[in-house]
């Protein structure tokens, strides 16, 4: 356990140098990690998929989590799990005897119901690319696309995929409400695989509405009757408007939902 000050990554860390790793963000609150073990099946999953041997267990990760709380007095908490693939030699070819590196930080959070303004990115998603679904530590077209969002004065980013198509926000699944249909992009889009993602999904088919996991285009935007975003730390964060297109503050659906989770 170290400060922040102390706390020290090694410079040839490939997490560091080359964002070999993949990561984590859950909700803690009441001493209780939201979703904890959709989590850590996710998180093992793409460390499964990147070749990282990674032998921390549940509860060696849980136990980490809440030391981490009770050593800052954190009750509320976004918490990240960061694992890279740890120390290596110059280059990207992946060492033989590398030991990932495992860090868990934590910071004061507490979720606000707040609306959000977004606008189409000219920064896309590769939905062709195997690495699309899973959480890594490659960011930089998600950051932009947030920068490019705040400077046009909205709160977020809408990104499309190669084929302009809907994929997803900056850092959060998008859905929309059409009729009595729930629609999202499905993973096949390059959108991330998200645990809340999921949780929306079952409690919408809970309360009866048609759950369309598809190909969404640019022009339904406009016939939408309500759409939000989701993502572990939020839950649920409504859309009031995608550039020109504005969207009830609330809807019925979208309550029900909220309700049914």
């Amino acid at each position: 356990m170290l400060d922040n000050k102390m706390a020290t990554i090694g410079a040839t860390d490939r997490g560091f140098l080359l964002g070999d790793g993949a990561f984590e963000t859950l909700y803690v609150h009441d001493n209780t990690a939201e979703y904890f073990e959709r989590h850590m099946t996710r998180l093992r999953s793409t460390l499964e998929a990147l070749s990282i041997v990674w032998n921390c267990t549940d509860a060696d990760v849980r136990h980490g989590i809440f030391q981490v709380l009770a050593s800052n007095n954190i009750k509320n908490a976004a918490v990240r799990i960061t694992v890279t693939r740890g120390m290596g030699p110059r280059g990207i070819e992946i060492p033989v005897s590398a030991k990932p590196t495992t860090l868990i930080t934590a910071s004061n959070f507490v979720r606000e119901k707040a609306l959000v303004t977004v606008t189409v990115s000219r920064y896309k998603r590769n939905e062709t690319c195997p690495l699309s679904p899973l959480k890594t530590l490659g960011y930089l077209p998600q950051i932009m696309a947030r920068q490019e969002a705040k400077k046009k004065e909205y709160t977020d980013a809408l990104m499309l995929n190669s084929k302009n198509d809907i994929c997803c926000a900056s850092s959060a699944n998008i859905f929309f409400v059409c009729g009595r249909s729930l629609i999202t992009p499905d993973i096949s889009q390059g959108c991330l695989a998200g645990i809340m993602r999921t949780q929306v999904i079952a409690a919408a088919l809970k309360i009866g509405l048609n759950v369309q996991q598809r190909r969404i285009a640019m022009k339904e935007i406009k016939m939408a009757d309500a759409a939000f975003l989701t993502n572990s730390l939020v839950r649920i964060q409504g859309v009031v408007a995608i550039d020109q297109k504005s969207y009830p503050e609330t809807h019925p659906h979208v309550e029900n939902i909220v309700y049914a989770l």
